[in-house]
Parts: structure tokens; C-alpha cells; sequence
């Protein structure tokens, strides 16, 4: 649906600068001071800039998506860090080093 929107707000003011400078209303008010190619390419000035902030917003959207990740993978890399610096001893070990401590007493 929102791609008919952009379409219908894309040809529209085509069609409305057409019709106002084919109708001739009489009223010197009304005249056109522009040519219809100058308002034209100011229509498609307005359009490149409306394009170009919503590419923006959605850069910085995805930029802020992306730093997100970032920040849980390097919260798992650290953890993973931890616990491989993190000293592992076994039950094992314990029972062995009393047997022999209580051994030696």
C-alpha cells in the first residue's frame, strides 16, 4: 500500500502543475511567473530532499540497529574472556590434595 502512496505522491503534483498551466482563469493574480519546466524542477528539487532525509532516517536507524549488536557481541566476547581466565578446578583435585594432607598428618 505505502508504495501506491509514494507513486500517487510522486505523480500527482505532475499532473496538478499540468492542469494549472494548461487552465486559464482570467485573474491576473493567478498567472504564472514561472515557466512550467522551472516549477517542475522545483517539484523534483522538493522530492529529492524529502528522498533524501527518509534515506537518512533510515541510515541512522540501521546505524543504531547495528551499534546495538555491536554492544551485545562485545558483552559476550567479555564474558567469554572471563570465564576462560577464570580458574578450574575439580572435585577431583580437592579429594586428592586431603587424602594426601591427612595422609601426611
Amino acid at each position: 500500500m505505502t508504495g501506491y502512496n509514494s507513486l500517487i505522491g510522486f505523480i500527482l503534483p505532475l499532473f496538478i502543475v499540468h492542469y494549472l498551466f494548461k487552465w486559464h482563469s482570467g485573474i491576473d493574480f493567478i498567472v504564472a511567473e514561472w515557466s512550467a519546466g522551472e516549477l517542475l524542477e522545483y517539484i523534483g528539487t522538493i522530492l529529492s530532499f524529502v528522498g533524501t532525509i527518509i534515506l537518512g532516517a533510515l541510515a541512522l536507524q540501521a546505524s543504531q540497529k547495528a551499534n546495538k549488536l555491536s554492544e551485545k557481541v562485545i558483552d559476550m566476547e567479555k564474558d567469554k574472556y572471563r570465564l576462560e581466565l577464570r580458574p578450574i578446578v575439580s572435585q577431583h583435585f580437592f579429594k586428592n590434595f586431603y587424602k594426601l594432607k591427612n595422609a601426611v598428618s
